[in-house]
C-alpha cells in the first residue's frame, strides 16, 4: 500500500461485528478470539481491516516465535505500522489460517484456527465496511477521469518508447480489476500512446511485472 505514513487507523471495537459462539470444546479460546479481533483490530479509510500482530499468536493457535515468522514472510502490502503497534492484513491472516487448517495438527489446535476461520468473515463483513467500500468504489468512479486528464496533462513523451504522445491514453500498470485501491495511484499510472497500450494488451504484459519487462525493451 503506497503512502502507509498518511494512513489512518480506526479502532474496530465500534463495529457491527455478529461472531458465532465457539463449539464447546474451545470456548474460553473461542471468546478470546472474539475479544482480541473486537478490541484489537482496526481499519483504515477505504476498508481494508488489520489485525494486531500481538494477536497472531493466540490466532493461528501457534506461539509468539511462529507468529514473527509469519510476519517477517509478508508482502509489505500485508504489513502496518501505527507507532510501535505492527498489523496484518485480515486477508494474509485467513490465508495462513487456510493453510494451517489443512495440515497435519492436533485436533484442538485444528478447531481454533477453523473458529478464527469463521470470525474472520464477520469482521470483514461488518456493514459499516462494507458501505465504507461503496463509497470508495464510488469516489474512484468519480476521481479517475480528473486522474488520468492531470496525467496526461502533465507528460509528452510514451513512458515506454520515450516517443511524443500522438494519440496518448493512460494505462494502470496493476489493472483496476485485480487492484482497484491503486486505481487513482500515479505510481499506477502510465502515459502511453494507443499503439503501445494495444501491443501490451495484446501481446499480454498487462501486469505490472509485464509492463516493466516490455520496457526493458526500449532501454
Amino acid at each position: 500500500m503506497s503512502n502507509k505514513n498518511k494512513i489512518i487507523l480506526h479502532s474496530s471495537e465500534k463495529l457491527t461485528i455478529k461472531f458465532d459462539e465457539p463449539i464447546k470444546e474451545i470456548e474460553k479460546e473461542g471468546k478470546l478470539t472474539r475479544s482480541k479481533l473486537k478490541s484489537n483490530s482496526s481499519y483504515t479509510s477505504d476498508g481494508r481491516v488489520w489485525i494486531n500482530k500481538d494477536d497472531v499468536s493466540h490466532l493461528l493457535a501457534t506461539d509468539k516465535k511462529g507468529a514473527n515468522i509469519i510476519y517477517n514472510d509478508l508482502d509489505d502490502d500485508d504489513k502496518l505500522e501505527n507507532g510501535n503497534t505492527k498489523n496484518i492484513s485480515i486477508e494474509a491472516i485467513q490465508k495462513e489460517v487456510s493453510k494451517r487448517i489443512q495440515e497435519p495438527r492436533d485436533t484442538l489446535k485444528k478447531e481454533r484456527l477453523k473458529d478464527t476461520e469463521k470470525c474472520l468473515p464477520s469482521m470483514r463483513d461488518a456493514p459499516e465496511l462494507e458501505k465504507i467500500r461503496e463509497l470508495e468504489e464510488s469516489r474512484i468512479r468519480k476521481e479517475l477521469p480528473r486522474v488520468k486528464a492531470k496525467k496526461l496533462k502533465a507528460e509528452t513523451l510514451d513512458c515506454i518508447t520515450k516517443e511524443p504522445l500522438v494519440k496518448p491514453e493512460v494505462h494502470h500498470k496493476n489493472r483496476i480489476a485485480d487492484k482497484p485501491r491503486e486505481a487513482l495511484d500515479d505510481e499506477n499510472l502510465a502515459a502511453i500512446n494507443d499503439t503501445t497500450h494495444g501491443v501490451i494488451h495484446q501481446e499480454g504484459y498487462d501486469t505490472k511485472e509485464g509492463f516493466e519487462k516490455y520496457s526493458e525493451k526500449y532501454k
